[in-house]
């Protein structure tokens, strides 16, 4: 009996994905986006990417905050489709801020099932690295009823847009690591096409 059960933790470690530490103050690749942490994240395994078509990086639990890192190609969506009848809407190259804001807004409702209310504010011009970006705050109860923020930092450059949205309940954790997310957006460098 002790030798099956050992048998099937084994099988059952052997097919699980695992965490990634992001060392602090070290260079961190995800995709062609290069960020410089300042403090150590733990990137999730992909199966718990929360559907979404980039990374997700948290330092409490996904549950008290993440840090989506995306790229997503022109008519690609940011999540994966949940629901048939409620599809994700496709990236579109020739975006405005505006429209991008939007996006990326319906993508998060269409996330939750279309089912919970998203405002936005503050849409601006950031620079990210090198880059011209975009940021954008966000504001919305989860499916549990706790008010969550989330800020979208955003740049569109040869075809994609790279996103990194930081999510947290407003209470406590939203505060506690904006400002350290607002810095790592600063050290985005992407590794474009000539």
């Amino acid at each position: 009996m002790i030798r099956v059960f050992g048998m099937i933790c084994v099988l059952l470690m052997a097919g699980c994905s695992s965490f990634v530490a992001i060392e602090p103050n070290k260079p961190a690749v995800v995709g062609d986006i290069t960020l410089l942490p300042a403090n150590g994240w733990t990137q999730l395994p992909s199966d718990l990417a929360l559907g979404s078509n980039g990374v997700v990086w948290t330092v409490d639990g996904v549950f008290l905050n993440h840090l989506i890192i995306a790229s997503v190609e022109h008519q690609k969506s940011l999540f994966k489709s949940q629901n048939d009848e409620l599809p994700m809407p496709k990236f579109d190259q020739s975006m405005l801020p505006n429209e991008v804001e939007n996006w990326v807004l319906t993508s998060f409702k269409n996330l939750y099932g279309g089912s919970v209310r998203i405002d936005s504010s503050g849409l601006a011009p950031m620079p990210m690295g090198s880059q011209d970006g975009i940021s954008f705050s966000m504001r919305f109860y989860n499916l549990d009823g706790l008010l969550h923020n989330a800020k979208v930092f955003a740049v569109t450059e040869q075809k994609k847009i790279y996103l990194l949205v930081y999510v947290a309940p407003e209470v406590h954790y939203f505060q506690e690591y904006l400002p350290r997310v607002e810095a790592l957006a600063g050290t985005l460098q992407l590794k474009l096409a000539p």
